[in-house]
């Protein structure tokens, strides 16, 4: 998602971040490869299926799992980001839940260029009126586009 090319892409992502929101499946596959110290270095809250202890790593990050919906998850986030923006990282499932509840004002999308025969479809379960989005960008690197809309409230 982020190359040698464009190192300063996933540090521009967290910049102005006081909160992650992260997905329980994201989490899994990416807590290994994110190391001791992530890139976030703020108070991510996981959208998980089961209860679990807060996980500390270096650099301010803290994993905070949260089952009880989306809603709480935002409200958790809120009351630790003051100012700041809250980051949403997550697959199909995570974005569905987050646009469909209206949480969302940006939409930041980066679309491998491969294949993978399968998977959930990132707009298949939404629940909201058809919305116009606004371009803000489209950019492409190897192996990756960018893409980013701004979501107009409903």
């Amino acid at each position: 998602m982020f190359d040698s090319e464009h190192p300063d892409d996933e540090a521009e992502l967290f910049e102005n971040a006081g909160a992650v929101i992260i997905g329980g499946r994201t989490f899994d596959l990416g807590d290994e490869h994110w190391g001791d110290n992530p890139p976030y270095h703020v108070p991510c809250f996981i959208l998980y299926s089961e209860p679990r202890k807060t996980i500390t790593k270096q650099g301010g990050t803290t994993y905070t799992f949260v089952t009880d919906g989306v809603e709480s998850t935002l409200d958790q986030a809120r009351a630790v980001a003051g100012d700041k923006d809250i980051v949403i990282m997550g697959g199909a499932n995570t974005a569905q839940q987050c646009i469909n509840a209206g949480l969302v004002d940006e939409l930041h999308i980066h679309l491998a260029h491969m294949l993978l025969g399968g998977g959930t479809r990132l707009f298949d379960q939404m629940t909201i009126k058809p919305t116009g989005l606004e371009k803000i960008v489209a950019d492409s690197a190897p192996g990756v586009t960018h893409l980013k809309f701004r979501i107009p409230h409903m």
